[in-house]
């Protein structure tokens, strides 16, 4: 089973982009356009292993109305092949300028840390998987990995990490079994057609923005 932690990845292929000037390059944006079950199909299984279940875990920028179209479509383009979208929520929150001490509202990302960490316990107490494969570079998963192996420490967990984030995830790999990381080459072999087509009939197309 894999639990993907969506933001994490994302933001771990918008460094993967990022040019010279520490800014990404628009002309890599189609990388976001990523089919996870592929890339996780082609990196972490050995030959007598089967996925039985994906997750995807993530939450809408409901104020940002074309990322929130660009969201929805991939995770129209996610679910299409199998995976379930467990979404979590943004808080809107108070905050003040370090600097001027101009006070302004953020919104910080909730729920999703919870969400896997929960699901990943509730399977592997379930018996429902032999390997978890968990896409994410984020070490506030470690204790929840740690109580599984304790549970049973016949369970194997590997992690797969951008690149970019994968030697500042050393908290995340010291409870792993293994740890892979997954750069742009290998995103170029799981990247989504520009025109989907579901099972039922409904066409699903890459948002101008992540077109090549």
């Amino acid at each position: 089973m894999a639990y993907i932690d969506g933001y994490n990845v994302y933001h771990g292929i918008v460094d993967l982009i990022k040019g010279p000037s520490g800014k990404p390059n628009s002309r890599l944006n189609y990388l976001k356009w990523l089919d996870l079950r592929s890339l996780i199909q082609a990196f972490t299984l050995k030959s007598k292993e089967e996925i039985v279940k994906v997750y995807y875990f993530s939450a809408y920028a409901t104020w940002k109305p074309e990322a929130l179209s660009r969201h929805r479509a991939y995770v129209a383009a996610l679910e299409s092949t199998g995976i379930t979208v467990i979404m979590g929520s943004f808080k809107r929150k108070e905050a003040t300028c370090k600097n001027c001490k101009v006070q302004y509202f953020k919104h910080e990302e909730k729920e999703t840390d919870v969400n896997i960490a929960l699901k990943l316990l509730h399977d592997a107490m379930d018996g429902s998987f032999d390997k978890a494969i968990i896409v994410t570079g984020d070490s506030d998963l470690k204790p929840a990995i740690r109580e599984v192996k304790e549970f049973n420490s016949s369970l194997t967990i590997v992690s797969l990490i951008p690149s970019k984030r994968f030697f500042a995830s050393e908290d995340l790999k010291s409870v792993c079994d293994s740890a892979s990381r997954f750069g742009i080459e290998h995103i170029e072999k799981s990247l989504f057609p520009e025109t989907i087509t579901t099972s039922d009939g409904r066409i699903i197309g890459c948002p101008e923005a992540y077109r090549r």
